[in-house]
């Protein structure tokens, strides 16, 4: 079946749609014969995007959406069962950032709002979005976390465990649903070119590849700009265009292979796939293993644990007694 045929009809909810990966996200879907219902908080832009989807013969609906609201994330669910009757798929892309500031210097406002829409929006969209699914049989969700989500960066503790949480959410999520047809997975990109990315570099497409990361430049103007773990300095920032490939997540053709790594990129799909992500007991991996990856034929074959084991003497990762953590061994 082609990426068409198996989209045709589809319904699909994608949040924060009118910017960045969201609005590529529903161009490419719509291209492919899927009927897209658009949240986005700015009416004017999620406006501006129905017509051009409607201009080229797709399918959308829009609903002015703040996913902070747990009513709006409910209504927005409700306009795509209202209209076409199903839901069959879920892009929970909306979330922001705000100034970098160490922890203590956070503004309550900052860490509340990026929260509250970061994380609080994703679960509220699963919340509803899973039990429009139940209703239907099953669906696929894909929630846009980061590589911050896995990782971690200076000066932006509320923006990383809001990713971490939407990561921790999506492993527990897609446990709730292993045996009931729905799949959720997470997407963990790397530097993306998006209007919040260009914030951040100040529109300098190559920042990456010459000077490295710029995630503390915003910080301090004075400081040289240093990579952190997440950011290649060797490779320039994805386009938008990019995270359309992640749309194979939702497809059945796909289910074998939940877990990937784009080099140095650091683009990451994670979730319902893999129970290795998630650390599941005994219980999870045979929950796996009957579902079939959510509704999958083939049962999912639960990797081995990793065993911890002593640094050797003098190193700086000694063990759990100096630091917390010992060396692994695959």
């Amino acid at each position: 079946m082609s990426q068409n045929q198996y989209w045709q009809d589809k319904v699909v909810i994608v949040t924060g749609g009118a910017s960045g990966m969201g609005r590529d996200v529903c161009l490419t879907l719509a291209a492919r014969g899927a009927r897209v219902v658009i949240g986005n908080r700015s009416a004017a832009a999620g406006e501006a995007l129905l017509a051009e989807i409607r201009a080229a013969g797709g399918q959308a609906l829009l609903r002015s959406t703040d996913v902070s609201r747990a009513a709006d994330c409910e209504a927005l669910v409700a306009l795509a069962m209202d209209s076409y009757g199903r839901l069959d798929g879920a892009f929970n892309n909306a979330g922001l950032q705000r100034a970098f500031n160490p922890i203590h210097a956070t503004p309550d406002a900052d860490l509340s709002e990026v929260i509250d829409i970061n994380l609080k929006g994703v679960l509220y969209m699963m919340k509803y979005e899973a039990a429009a699914m139940l209703r239907n049989g099953g669906g696929a969700i894909v929630n846009n976390a980061s590589i911050f989500g896995l990782k971690a960066m200076p000066e932006t503790a509320y923006y990383v465990a809001s990713k971490h949480g939407i990561v921790g959410a999506t492993r527990a999520a897609a446990l709730d649903y292993a045996t009931q047809g729905i799949r959720v997975n997470a997407v963990c990109p790397g530097p993306i070119k998006t209007p919040s990315y260009d914030r951040v570099t100040g529109g300098d497409d190559h920042i990456c590849t010459t000077t490295g990361c710029p995630c503390t430049a915003s910080a301090s103007p004075a400081r040289s700009l240093k990579p952190c773990s997440g950011c290649s300095p060797t490779r320039p920032p994805m386009s938008p265009a990019a995270p359309c490939r992640w749309m194979a997540a939702w497809s059945p053709s796909e289910r074998g292979r939940q877990w990937r790594t784009r080099n140095d990129q650091s683009t990451q799909l994670c979730g319902g796939g893999n129970p290795a992500f998630g650390s599941l007991d005994g219980a999870g991996r045979e929950a796996y293993r009957s579902a079939g990856r959510g509704g999958g034929s083939r049962p999912v074959r639960a990797p081995a644990r990793r065993r911890e084991v002593p640094a050797p003497a003098g190193h700086p990762h000694r063990g759990p007694g100096q630091h917390g953590h010992g060396l692994r061994a695959g």
